[in-house]
Formats: C-alpha cells, structure tokens, sequence
C-alpha cells in the first residue's frame, strides 16, 4: 500500500478533498466560518515542519497537508455554491434582469427551454451586478429559435426557487439542477424580452454554435425520427430529441453508457485520428506535434458536447496521459486517474454529486483493475473473436465497477449487457466516424445523403439490437429504493471477494459472506415490516392528491380526480420505494370508497355495521 501511494500522489491528496465536499455538503453550516487565516497558520507549519528535523515528521507534514487540503474543499464549496446565489430581495418578485443565453433554445410542449446567466438586475433603475444561474422558459414563438448561446438579453419575469419534490419517493429535479449550479427558473412571455447585444462570444459558446450546424448537416442527410435522435445523442450528447421509451430500452439492455458520451467516445476519436495519421503517413516522425493535435481535438469535442462531467473527465484524463507522452514521462495510471479527479473537483465542487461523474470514473476504475486479469482468464486464437471478446470484458469490468451506483440511482440491473456491450461499441464506432466525416460530405449532397442512408441501416441495426435484448426473459432485475450505506456494503462485498480471490485470503472470503447475510437480513426484515405494519401516507400527483393505505402489505390508493397513466407510474415508484410487492398494488377511486372508509386523525378507519 505504501509503494502505491508513492507512486500515486495524487490519490492520498484527493481523499481529503473529496471528505471536505462530502462533509460541507451534509453540515452546510461548516461552511459559514472563513477558514483562510487557518489556512495561513498551516501552510505556515507545513513549511516550518519541512524545513526542520522533528521526530516522526513525516507523518505530522502529512496530516498538515490533509487538514489543508480538507479546508481548502470546505472553501471551495462555499464560494463556488454562493457565487450562483442571488440576493433574497430579487427572489420572487417581477424585475428586469441583464442575461447571457448559455445554450440554443430547446423546444418544448408549451414553451422553449434556454439556460440563462443572470449578470445585472434592474433595481431603481440601476444595475446591480449579479450572477446567478437559471432556467428560462419562453413563451411559444417563432422569433425565439433564432437565439443564440451567447447572445446577451434583458428579460422582465421572476425568479424562482425550485421547489422541493411533492413525493418523497419522486426523482428531487431541484436539487439535480443546484447540483449544476443552477438555483432558479423563470417565465417569460413574448413581449417580456428584448435582443441587447446579438454578437457571440466564448470559445464554448462557438463550439455550441458549430454543434447545431453538425445537427443541421445530419438533418440534410435524411436522418429522423428516433434514427435522428439515437445518433445525436451518440455522438454529440445532443439528447433533447430522445424520448423517454428509447432511453429505458437503452438502459434495459445496459446500453445506456453510449448514450452519454464519456470516455468511450473520447478513446474512439483517439484511435480514429491516429488511424487517420498512420493511413497517411502524417507527422510520422513529430510524435509530439501529432498527440498535441490530437489532444486539441478532443478538447474541441468536449466543447461540442457542452463540457459534460463525464466527458470532460475523459478530456482531463487524456491530457495527462498525452502530455506524459509528450515530455517522456510514465504515467502511473491510478495516479492519472486521481490527479483528475482533483483537478475537476477543485474546479467545481458540484462534480461529484454529478451521476454521470460518479459512473465515468467508477467504470474507469473498474476496466483499469479488472480488465486483464478477466481477459487473461480465456485465450482466444480467433482474431475477430479475440476483439469481441477484448470488448466484452471491457464490459464486464466497467459494470463491476459501476452496478452498486446503477441499483442505486435506477433501482435495476440489466442482466445481458455482456451480450450487448461488444456489438454495441462496434456500430458506435461505424456511427462516430460517420459523424467525423458529416462535415466534409456536406459539400456535396449526393454523398451525403449516401453516407446518411448507411447510418440509418446501422442505427436501425442498432435499436433493433437494444429491443430484441429487451424481450428476453430477466433482461431487468429491479430493486427496491437502495440507501447510500448499501451502496458501500455492496461494494465492500466486491471488494473482499476480489481480495480472496488474489490473494487466497479465505478471511476476506468470510468477511464477504458476513456482508452479504447484513445485506439479505436488511432486505427481509424491511419487507416483513412493509407487509406486516399498517400505515397512511398523503401523496400528491398532478397537483392532485392521492391517499394510500397499507393493510397487512395490500396497497390501496385513492386520487382525488381521475385516474390516469401517471398515477400507475407513481405506484410503481411508490411500491419500490416502501418495498411492496407490485401485484399488491391496486387503484380505488374516491367515489367508490367513501361510503367504506372515513379518514380521521388517527389514519383510515373501516366502517363497519
């Protein structure tokens, strides 16, 4: 363990920091007191320490460099989540705010969707400067697909805060949007709007613009429909066109990480550019010229995908294995992989409640640990079977690294993603060099449309792949709503199993087995509990209001209006959640139970004659 963590610095610095965000996140009060003058005294000692010979100084320098580092995150917690906080008197009430568009309008059902950032607010007719994140929702209009990210507005509307989930078993959107940095939202009507500078700046803001010129040139092709939407998302993360039905399939199969560009797609452009340098013997002796450039172009991808968690991470983690390539250096890659992560938490904080961030470097984890001691286990002389089999371990090993968080966060486990992962990399391949030459083929539409055509076909290949896995029997193991200190048993249980296994430890293999009966014995004794305890529990769907009531496991439920589609999907997650059986679950209306049971403030009481 010593030698790891002198040959991966980087992971001893960034434990600290990643218990500082942890612990300003849940003790918010922490965060109020200034901790710059003990950042001062220490880095003062730390250089005291270094500089004199006391005994056991090795490990003081180290702890005074961990309580650093850990003041340092509680820091960069509270400034970087009370830099986006505007002040309480322009919350909730109408004003005028000075706003810079940081993305193109997305169109929704009754209105479109634009990510603001509010600069100025109009206060007796004077700017106060400000800056605060927010999503706005324009009225239906044809003059707001003009927009532009980057172009600057002045709006007249009202910001408001999100508000907390009705539910307490509904997905919490509010709190995913602060997660961002993103406080607020906001209605503006047509006349409330007017253009104040239409030019665009930024390199991002740039990239978003070529972005929706790429998506235009995959229109020209003749792509649509969800053919359109699959190869957006896959290859530029553009998902606003993806519906929800196509996500599920995606997830069901475990295929839902190619939907979500990561490092996946990054290492796909990285050995497409270097095929491109090889075939024509370009820069064949400036090995150095030829990473820079490859390395700009990923960046620039980054930027084309809206610099997203997990591609970003990929980014970093290219930068630093790159530049050691470039200067001769060998990377450790644990230390790569630490180094940025610290360097993207220091940079936002926020990154780590991010589940796209959490999955990328959990499943990078995962391949770099497992990887060659699974592929190692079967040697396959077949060249094409051998890459298949090259693709379905890289599967393996990112999903062993990553289903804890899935069961977590998605309450499933999709059980034949080891079939679907190799097929679906190969026709992610084909799709992400078709995306690179769009734009060349643009110049001349018979090509085009060509090439347009051939991505339909392995598009269409490629859903049809994702729905047959669907209707296998036990394609999706779902799960009852999982707390957090699970999450860590069950990657505690991995943990010691892969110890045993290594090492030939069978007291890491007994270990293992006590954590799987804790876990199992939790599991059982909550579901006893939900079918044995009664309760009434007051929920709300549609602004409507649904009663349920549980009387020895049977759920009866009770919506003050109609019942509808979104009610049976709210007694899905419901049932997940307080852990009842499904086929226990049935719908009552209001008329029809009135006469039988009257509501008092002791709970739902029979009546009886």
């Amino acid at each position: 363990m010593k030698k790891f963590l002198q040959s991966s610095p980087f992971v001893w610095l960034l434990i600290p920091l990643l218990a500082a965000i942890i612990t300003a996140n849940e003790i918010s009060e922490i965060v109020q007191f200034s901790f710059r003058s003990m950042q001062l005294y220490i880095l003062i000692s730390i250089v005291f320490v270094s500089r004199t010979r006391i005994r056991h100084q090795n490990w003081l320098f180290g702890l005074l460099v961990f309580v650093l580092l850990f003041i340092i995150g509680l820091n960069q917690f509270e400034c970087q989540n009370n830099k986006y906080v505007l002040d309480n008197r322009f919350i909730n009430t109408e004003s005028e705010f000075l706003v810079r568009l940081t993305d193109f309008p997305q169109e929704k059902s009754n209105s479109y969707k634009i990510p603001i950032e509010v600069l100025c607010v109009v206060n007796d007719s004077q700017l106060v400067r400000c800056r605060a994140k927010a999503i706005a929702y324009f009225s239906k209009d044809s003059s707001v697909t003009s927009l532009k990210a980057g172009q600057t507005l002045i709006i007249n509307g009202c910001l408001v805060e999100h508000k907390e989930p009705l539910n307490y078993f509904e997905f919490d959107y509010g709190s995913y949007l602060r997660n961002k940095r993103i406080h607020y939202t906001t209605f503006v009507n047509t006349n409330n709007w007017a253009i104040v500078d239409s030019s665009v700046t930024g390199i991002r803001n740039y990239a978003l613009g070529i972005r929706k010129d790429i998506l235009s040139i995959y229109r020209q092709s003749g792509l649509q429909g969800n053919e359109y939407a699959v190869f957006s998302a896959l290859t530029l993360g553009y998902k606003n066109d993806l519906d929800k039905e196509m996500q599920a399939s995606f997830a069901g199969a475990g295929a839902m990480h190619i939907l979500a560009v990561s490092g996946m797609h990054v290492g796909i452009i990285f050995l497409i550019l270097k095929q491109i340098f090889a075939l024509f013997g370009i820069l064949k002796s400036n090995y150095k010229l030829k990473y820079i450039i490859i390395l700009l172009c990923i960046w620039f991808y980054a930027l084309l995908t809206g610099l997203s968690p997990s591609v970003t991470r990929a980014a970093v983690m290219a930068t630093f294995i790159l530049c050691g390539k470039v200067f001769g250096k060998r990377t450790n890659i644990y230390n790569s992989i630490a180094a940025s992560a610290f360097v993207l938490l220091l940079f936002n904080t926020n990154y780590l409640f991010d589940v796209g961030f959490q999955l990328s470097y959990t499943a990078l984890i995962g391949i770099v640990f497992f990887y060659k001691r699974i592929y190692t286990l079967i040697f396959v002389r077949n060249m094409p079977l051998n890459y298949m089999w090259q693709l379905t371990t890289i599967g393996i090993s990112a999903q062993i690294g990553t289903f804890p968080l899935g069961i977590y966060y998605f309450n499933q486990f999709p059980t034949y993603f080891w079939a679907t992962g190799a097929l679906v990399v190969m026709l992610a391949y084909v799709m992400m060099f078709a995306a690179f030459v769009f734009p060349a083929l643009s110049l001349y539409q018979p090509v085009l449309e060509f090439v347009g055509s051939i991505v339909y076909y392995v598009t269409l290949l490629l859903e049809y792949v994702i729905g047959a896995v669907n209707m296998f029997p036990f394609s999706i193991i779902e799960f009852f709503k999982c707390p957090l200190w699970k999450v860590f048993l069950i990657y505690g249980i991995v943990v010691f199993i892969t110890f045993s296994i290594l090492k030939r430890k069978i007291q890491a293999l007994y270990i293992s087995f006590i954590l799987v009966v804790l876990l199992q014995s939790d599991n059982l004794y909550l579901y006893k509990k939900a079918l044995s305890n009664g309760s009434v529990t007051e929920c709300s769907i549609n602004n409507s209001t649904m009663v349920n009531v549980i009387e020895s496991g049977y759920c009866m439920f009770v919506v003050s209006d109609t019942i509808g589609c979104n009610m049976y999907n709210a007694i899905d997650d419901f049932c997940k959640y307080k852990r009842l059986a499904y086929s226990k679950a049935r719908v009552i209306h209001k008329n029809d139970i009135l006469d039988e049971f009257v509501v008092s403030e002791g709970g739902l009481c029979r009546i009886t004659e």
